[in-house]
């Protein structure tokens, strides 16, 4: 009898150790799960990870609550910014933004106080904390949509990046909240350098149709080196004319300008054919009176001053040639562009003969950077 006794005593012990076993398993295990559960997805992006006080740049936290979560209200929801420290000025709610998403890619913000308050980090400490309490309405949505994004937009001196590191965004909570953690590096910039050279081409080209500044042209064998206004005829305007062309990347454009060696003079006749008697003399029909030499242009763009010796209320103009430099092509900015130089030749019925009437126009282009 004694030994069933003791056979039974032994089942008994061990059917009552395995009993107290499930009954630890069923009552602490799923506690133990409640309390927290690992996210998924765990991120953040900096919008800047340049090392040093000086900058401070927005955060964008994302994480997926796991499938089994289900948070109720006065839960929490803790992120900690493991390196960083707060600045000298505190965050306020405005700053920070709590959303939830289905699909982990368009976002809804979530409303302050209706579905969620914050406890915000002090500034100057180490290794500062956000707390997100939720409100039942929050709680309900998040249990719905298990992506959350949390957005800092920084702001001078309240979150700066630490020195170059790498560091711990981490998840934490009271009760039925995500777990795990994101790194950040916060790592020095790459300073990009470049060089863009200097251009500039300036080029002449003969133009033998149409008009310059309204006069048309009537000299047709214009080259990028000669004018030829071959044969005057006493009041007749004859009129020779060329394209200038400049492109450059001056930064403040170009300007160009003429001016001629001396006279137009012949050597067999001993003479000089009048310049014109001065700037914006107008171009009218030339009579057997007149003698005159001088330049026109068609850039309206000229500065004033310089514009006027081209332009008035009396139409369009010529000016008189010097051994000066004058301004006949200007932009303020970078450009590629065509300016037409026209110059204009007439005599009277007196003029010496000669058939070497000739004089040397230069011109100059200058880049402005």
């Amino acid at each position: 009898m004694p030994k069933i006794v003791k056979k039974y005593g032994k089942i008994t012990l061990i059917l009552g150790l395995i009993l107290v076993m499930v009954m630890t398993y069923v009552a602490i295990i799923p506690r133990a799960k409640a309390a927290g559960d690992a996210a998924t997805l765990i991120s953040d992006t900096v919008s800047d990870s340049r090392p040093g006080s000086s900058y401070t740049p927005n955060h964008v936290i994302k994480f997926k609550y796991a499938t089994g979560t289900t948070v109720a209200e006065g839960n929490t929801q803790t992120v900690q910014f493991t390196g960083f420290t707060t600045g000298s000025t505190t965050t306020v709610n405005g700053d920070w933004e709590v959303a939830y998403s289905a699909d982990g890619s368009s976002y809804t913000a979530l409303t302050y106080t209706t579905h969620y308050t914050l406890g915000l980090p002090p500034v100057s400490t180490a290794n500062p904390t956000l707390t997100i309490t939720w409100v039942a309405a929050g709680a309900t949505l998040v249990n719905a949509n298990k992506y959350i994004r949390i957005t800092l937009t920084n702001d001078s001196d309240q979150l700066p990046n630490p020195a170059a590191s790498v560091c711990t965004i981490t998840l934490s909570g009271t009760t039925n909240y995500a777990t795990g953690t994101a790194k950040v590096a916060i790592i020095a910039s790459v300073t990009v350098t470049a060089t863009i050279a200097e251009t500039l081409s300036f080029s002449i080209a003969g133009l033998n149709t149409g008009s310059v500044n309204g006069q048309a042209i009537t000299a047709v064998s214009n080259t990028a080196t000669a004018v030829p206004l071959g044969a005057l005829a006493a009041g007749t305007q004859t009129v020779g004319a060329q394209t200038l062309t400049v492109a450059t990347n001056a930064t403040n454009g170009y300007t160009v300008t003429t001016q001629y060696t001396g006279a137009l003079h012949s050597t067999t006749a001993n003479h000089d054919l009048t310049d014109h008697t001065g700037t914006n003399a107008a171009p009218a029909t030339m009579s057997a009176g007149v003698e005159a030499f001088g330049y026109t242009t068609d850039d309206s763009s000229l500065g004033t001053g310089t514009a006027t010796r081209f332009t008035s209320s009396g139409g369009n103009k010529w000016a008189k040639f010097t051994t000066s430099p004058l301004e006949v092509a200007y932009s303020a900015t970078a450009a590629s562009e065509d300016t037409n130089i026209g110059y204009q030749a007439d005599i009277t019925a007196t003029t010496p003969a000669g058939s070497d009437y000739t004089t040397t126009v230069i011109f100059v282009c200058t880049p402005i950077y």
